[in-house]
């Protein structure tokens, strides 16, 4: 078993879809952590914000722009601007449902922002999985929900890696597939609801699933031309190391 992460900005567009694609279309026993599309947890963070006081209205005018973003990246995959992913449907709806049917409590403040927020990686995963499975690579979508047992804990949950490599192993048992898509920075508590890893916590999700499936391999692809020499961000002459 290979592990492979794709942060958000690898799969922000149909284009970086399709690069995902190329890159794993010839491999096999290989488990994908994904991350939500583009900027869509920040997006995500303001539906939280608007839920918290109580904008019932901007709630649902930021799930709109996000659902929107996503049909577009949809549209362009599959060849059609009407093409509709029940699942992606159902994603949206529940967010939808979630935030603007439930009062907001402050007691369970950091429980509703990991409830919301993850469903940025639910919804790239479901895209991702339904592209994969047109262009004939078979795979099954697995909720890391259920796979990762964390502690009672919201916003930056540790995992439980015993509890967790039983659910994981569980979840990929007797698949007839050998390709699998998970979400990064998500996972689940005790009592069932969603918990999150903290921010940037995909990597984390990557080599918890590459220690508990004793992966030959856990490999980030980031979105860059390759290895720089120096960091651009201070060093504006950085040049990328071709060998």
């Amino acid at each position: 078993m290979k592990v492979y992460k794709f942060g958000g900005a690898s799969v922000k567009s149909a284009e970086g879809v399709r690069n995902l694609k190329y890159i794993i279309e010839d491999q096999s026993e290989l488990f994908i952590i994904i991350s939500a599309m583009g900027k869509t947890t920040n997006a995500l963070e303001e539906v939280f914000d608007a839920m918290r006081k109580g904008d019932i209205a901007v709630c649902e005018a930021k799930i709109a722009e996000i659902k929107a973003y996503h049909y577009t990246t949809i549209a362009d995959l599959f060849g059609s601007a009407e093409y509709r992913i029940e699942e992606v449907d159902a994603l949206f709806e529940a967010l939808r449902n979630a935030v603007t049917t439930n009062k907001f409590e402050r007691s369970r403040a950091e429980e509703w922002y990991d409830h919301i927020v993850a469903y940025g990686e639910l919804v790239s995963t479901t895209i991702i999985s339904a592209f994969l499975n047109k262009e004939g690579i078979s795979n099954k979508w697995i909720d890391m929900r259920r796979a990762f047992l964390t502690e009672q804990r919201h916003k930056d949950a540790n995992v439980n890696l015993e509890a967790t490599a039983v659910r994981l192993k569980r979840e990929i048992g007797d698949s007839e597939v050998s390709v699998f898509v998970g979400q990064g920075f998500i996972g689940g508590a005790p009592d069932g609801t969603t918990t999150t890893l903290g921010r940037e916590g995909s990597d984390y999700s990557a080599a918890i699933v590459a220690n508990v499936l004793d992966a030959e391999s856990m490999s980030v692809w980031k979105d860059v031309d390759g290895i720089l020499n120096a960091d651009p961000k201070k060093f504006p002459d950085a040049r990328k190391i071709e060998r």
